[in-house]
Formats: structure tokens, C-alpha cells, sequence
């Protein structure tokens, strides 16, 4: 729990990642390498994943917990992703041991592999402990609206599940369809779906100034999905290397959010661990409770804990 101007908020980390042995895949077929210390070699290049105390590039649940337990988090929600390797069977044992810290998981499925996508799904629900699943489309490249997926939407949906959709940070093929999302939505627009980063919307684009041409394509799926769709600002330091706490122009794009949906549809996640190149987890928390002074306590509250519970029908 945190304490805001005297009242006591429950806060809960919506988008966290943890793994036992980073064995990761990126862009369909390219293995990513782990060389320890916080670096990774990945298609012929060396790139910095984490802090250099991570020795061994691992990031138990017990890290995650210490960093939570140091900045008074309460919960958290463990996100899978292809880049960190199968991590299902770590991360369900994980959240059987720690069941009143771990709120939820979303397992990782590539939906080329057409033939076992069910089977898939339900392994993940009814094996892993899995409460919807995650989908990295650049990592897992395929073309969201395309009439051959439609059965993996229809048992998501059939199944009450959440997906968590990944748009993609990057210029390729397969980052940023926010045109086939939209078709997509207008076929499911009851999906229970999350986009993370704010559904990314090129931000990291600084040419992009207010109003953000490409955030309002996103905001405008709200008239699509009024109930079900959510966003969290996880990683949104990323948008812009060079910049520095207090984050101004990330103040800025939440205000243009929230002005537009309100605050019944965003998590606060921090993206932990790879934020910590950038900031604490302090800063990541103070970014909303001190820095994004034209939200209320209430407004604060929503963001920070209830809404999530709301996105995971948790009572």
C-alpha cells in the first residue's frame, strides 16, 4: 500500500516479466543469446536488456518481489513474452507459491502455428494458470485480421479470456496495424483487451506532437470497445532515450488520454525489469502519484490498482 495525501492505496503493477532462464526468440525465427551481466546477442549485434547486476540475466520471482516489497507494491501481473523464452511452467509454479502477490499471468501464443493454437490456449488456461494470453505480433508475425484467425478469436472470446496485444515498437511489416486492429475490434468489439505502452502509437516518433496523431487512432477504439478494452503506460520512458524524470512529454501524452477516456482505462505497469536502465520503480510510481498533478486521488486509485482488478473480472 502507498499513501496519498493521507489516504492508503492498494498498488498493483499490471505489466512485470519474470523468467528462470532467459532463452528468447525475436521476429519469428532470430534466437536471442544471453551473455550475462545484462547483455544480449541478438541477430549479430550485442544489445543491453537489463542493469549489469543482473549476472546471470535471470530474473527470478524473488527479484521481482524484493523490488516490490522496496517500493510498496502490492501485487503484480506477469506478462509472457517470446523474446524471454517458454517461461510457462516457471511461471505458473511461481504464482502457485506466491499466490497473494502474483495477481494473474497471460501466456505467450504464436498464432502461425495454426494447427495447435486451441490446444495451445487451453494448456496455458487449464494446465498453467494462465488468465488470457499475450501476443507480440512482430515477434510473431502475422496479419491480425485475417480471416484464417478468426477461430483463435472466437475461443478467446468463447473463453472469456484476456489478450494482451503487443502493436509492435518498430517500422516492419508487422508493427504498428493499428488499421487491422481496428477491422479486428469492429468483428469483436466486446474482446476484453489490453494494449501496452498505449498500444505504442509510434510515439517514440518525437516529430508526433499534441493532440498525437497516431495515440488518437487508438483512443478512437474506445467508440469501438467501450468496455472492454484497456491501456497501460508501461515502458513509456523508451519513447524518448534522451529524455529525463520528471518525463514532461509523457505527462503530456497521459493528460491527452486521459482528457479523452478517462481514468477507468489505464494501468499503471512499470515493464519491470528492462525499465531499470531508465528509472526506479520509485520514479515510475512518483511519475503518477506527484508528477501528473491534474489526476485526483480517485483518478489515482483507478490507475494504480483498480482497474486492473476490473480488467481481470477479480473480485
Amino acid at each position: 500500500m502507498i499513501t496519498i495525501n493521507g489516504k492508503s492505496i492498494q498498488l498493483i503493477d499490471a505489466h512485470t516479466h519474470i523468467w528462470d532462464e532467459y532463452k528468447g526468440m525475436r521476429f519469428g525465427n532470430t534466437p536471442v543469446k544471453s551473455l550475462g551481466y545484462g547483455k544480449i546477442s541478438f541477430d549479430g549485434k550485442i544489445e543491453k536488456l537489463l542493469p549489469p547486476s543482473f549476472v546471470d540475466n535471470r530474473v527470478s520471482a524473488e527479484i521481482l518481489l524484493g523490488y516490490m516489497d522496496d517500493n510498496c507494491v502490492d501485487k503484480a501481473v506477469i506478462l509472457q513474452n517470446p523474446c524471454y523464452g517458454d517461461q510457462k511452467e516457471y511461471v505458473s509454479a511461481c504464482l502457485k507459491k506466491y499466490p497473494d502477490r502474483f495477481l494473474a499471468t497471460m501466456g505467450k501464443v504464436d498464432p502461425r502455428e495454426i494447427n495447435r493454437v486451441v490446444s495451445v490456449i487451453d494448456m496455458l488456461v487449464h494446465e498453467y494458470s494462465c488468465s488470457g494470453i499475450k501476443i507480440e505480433i512482430p515477434d510473431v508475425p502475422f496479419i491480425i485480421d485475417a480471416p484464417e484467425y478468426d477461430f483463435m478469436w472466437k475461443k478467446i472470446m468463447n473463453e472469456n479470456l484476456m489478450v494482451v496485444l503487443d502493436l509492435g515498437f518498430g517500422d516492419g511489416e508487422y508493427d504498428w496495424n493499428i488499421d487491422r486492429l481496428t477491422n479486428l475490434l469492429h468483428r469483436y468489439p466486446d474482446i476484453r483487451m489490453r494494449l501496452p505502452h498505449l498500444g505504442i502509437c509510434r510515439l517514440w516518433d518525437l516529430n508526433q506532437k499534441y493532440p498525437y496523431q497516431e495515440l488518437q487512432k487508438v483512443l478512437a477504439l474506445f467508440k469501438i470497445n467501450k468496455n472492454n478494452l484497456y491501456l497501460d503506460f508501461s515502458a513509456m520512458q523508451f519513447f524518448d532515450l534522451n529524455d529525463e524524470y520528471p518525463d514532461e512529454r509523457n505527462q503530456d501524452i497521459i493528460k491527452t488520454v486521459y482528457e479523452t477516456i478517462g481514468s477507468e482505462k489505464l494501468l499503471w505497469g512499470s515493464d519491470f525489469p528492462t525499465v531499470l536502465k531508465l528509472r526506479t520503480i520509485k520514479q515510475c510510481i512518483e511519475f503518477i502519484t506527484k508528477q501528473c498533478s491534474f489526476l485526483s486521488i480517485d483518478d489515482m486509485e483507478n490507475i494504480l490498482s483498480r482497474n486492473v482488478i476490473r480488467e481481470l473480472k477479480k473480485k
